[in-house]
């Protein structure tokens, strides 16, 4: 959860701010001009935008699912300028924001991916031949590419409603939450649907569909799996914060 600063601290020194600390799956780190995180001050949760080209910084290169180049962030008094300082007590509400609008956006991808997904695996087996027919006419075949539609229109619901509120300006969380369950499973649930329709060529490198698979996986994982926004989502019920308005 980027809106809880677990293993980052900030210390301030003047006017700047020392962090010190760790981050893991920085995304495309080694190229960024800055970096927005949080870190835990005397006041609270502050936010930063730090440079990682200071002092202090150390950059280790990770191996993710999906190829992207990710790093571990490991701070060690490393210095972010005055004016570089965000806040250093409202910053439970403005990651909050960020990361409301970050799952989203992994939300419409996963969509785009599941539904591309989807109509490779439908082309496929349309065309895929087996005792004389094609593979498409098998029942079995038909109902977990059936099952496949239905659950890519259900995410590109629950996604659109999560993206129209936070286009309004307006409470968003719990449809955000929801919308990450449905990408997380829907995504689990479409890619092995895909690769078990494709049979062995869906994990041959030279076609398309291994990298779909392996984004989907980045995905239901990144921000929160479904299970970790089961639980929150959960709490938010049982403290009366997520009922419809």
């Amino acid at each position: 959860d980027p809106a809880t600063a677990l293993l980052t601290s900030a210390k301030m020194e003047g006017e700047a701010a020392l962090l010190s600390g760790t981050k893991m799956c920085v995304p495309i780190a080694d190229r960024a001009e800055r970096i927005l995180l949080a870190a835990k001050t005397e006041k609270g949760i502050g936010v930063f935008l730090l440079d990682p080209k200071v002092d202090g910084v150390e950059l280790n290169r990770l191996k993710a699912s999906s190829q992207e180049p990710q790093f571990e962030l490991v701070l060690n008094n490393a210095q972010v300028a005055a004016a570089d300082i965000i806040s250093l007590d409202q910053g439970l509400e403005i990651m909050r924001w960020s990361a409301d609008r970050s799952i989203a956006a992994y939300c419409a991808m996963q969509t785009g991916l599941s539904d591309k997904a989807m109509r490779m695996t439908a082309a496929y087996t349309a065309e895929r031949q087996q005792f004389g027919v094609q593979i498409a006419t098998f029942q079995a075949v038909g109902h977990r590419a059936a099952d496949c539609y239905i659950d890519v229109e259900c995410l590109r619901l629950v996604t659109q409603q999560a993206v129209s509120l936070l286009d309004s300006d307006k409470k968003a969380s719990t449809e955000v939450q929801i919308a990450k369950v449905w990408a997380g499973d829907c995504g689990h649930r479409v890619s092995y649907a895909t690769q078990h329709l494709h049979g062995g060529v869906g994990i041959d490198k030279n076609y398309a569909l291994w990298r779909y698979c392996v984004w989907s996986r980045h995905i239901e994982m990144i921000l929160g799996s479904s299970a970790a926004q089961l639980a929150c989502l959960g709490q938010r019920i049982a403290q009366g914060k997520a009922y419809a308005e």
